[in-house]
């Protein structure tokens, strides 16, 4: 099974009602029946503690976000694909 990665941000709560994003490099890969498995989500030119990684890592919510956007990628993927395969054979 082949890797992919891709850029993509999340908004995570950093106090009372304050949110930012951040950005990620996100691994994943696509199992044989058709499922997105994360492999790493990494923090992109930030420092930030520990416990904003753990609580990432421990959030189901922000784990289904990642999911639904490498999702969104594997889609993207397989249009680009077929638009390439269609332009080659005309």
């Amino acid at each position: 099974m082949r890797s992919h990665a891709f850029k993509t941000a999340i908004s995570v709560a950093v106090g009372t009602g304050a949110s930012a994003p951040l950005p990620l490099l996100l691994t994943y890969r696509v199992t044989r029946g058709g499922d997105v498995e994360i492999q790493t989500a990494r923090v992109l030119g930030e420092d930030v503690p520990n416990c904003m990684l753990r609580r990432i890592e421990n959030d189901a919510s922000l784990i289904g976000e990642l999911r639904a956007k490498a999702t969104e990628d594997v889609a993207d993927d397989r249009l680009r694909r077929r638009e390439l395969a269609f332009a080659r054979a005309a």
